[in-house]
């Protein structure tokens, strides 16, 4: 029984386990390589230094969705959630826009490095920048051409542009808004 306690102890202590869908990016505290460390770890178990010695921050791999719209159970679950866009057309009247954007992190390190750990990637990386990238494109329509779909495909194919423009640099990669 004690060295199932110690086998479990050890395990919780010096382990941490690497999800398949997950990067990790270890932080060092101390030692001659301290700081963020350039290897990036996939799915397994990875050695880390406890008591705050080493770190372990764990990012997503796969492709994420940022759903902005003021009914949030009609958005996907597993998605993040914000306010729907409130965009003034070029007619001068205010709509506001559900938007789905589909985007991953291409480069985690860069990621983490430039944005921070955690969710930070989408608290200071992608919902800051959607709204006006929204504003610049789909405010050039006019209320009506909100509900003409090769007009507002065309305009959300600009906002990915131009969200690409500003997120590519930070190790994110924009698939579709």
């Amino acid at each position: 029984i004690a060295g199932v306690v110690l086998a479990f102890i050890g395990y919780n202590l010096f382990f941490v386990y690497v999800r398949p869908d997950e990067y990790g990016i270890k932080v060092a505290r101390v030692g001659i390589n301290r700081g963020v460390q350039k290897r990036i770890y996939h799915a397994g178990l990875i050695f880390v230094l406890p008591f705050g010695l080493q770190q372990m921050h764990r990012l997503p791999k796969g492709i994420q969705v940022l759903e902005l719209t003021n009914f949030p159970k009609t958005a996907a679950e597993a998605a993040r959630k914000d306010r729907a866009a409130h965009i003034q057309t070029s007619d001068g009247f205010f709509v506001d826009v559900d938007v789905s954007m589909l985007y991953l992190i291409k480069d985690p390190y860069l990621v983490f490095t430039t944005i921070g750990p955690g969710t930070l990637f989408e608290d200071n990386g992608i919902i800051p920048k959607a709204e006006p990238a929204l504003k610049e494109t789909l405010g050039k329509l006019t209320t009506e051409e909100f509900y003409v779909a090769d007009q507002r495909e065309l305009q959300a194919q600009r906002a990915k542009d131009i969200l690409q423009d500003m997120l590519g640099p930070l190790g994110i990669v924009v698939e579709k808004v």
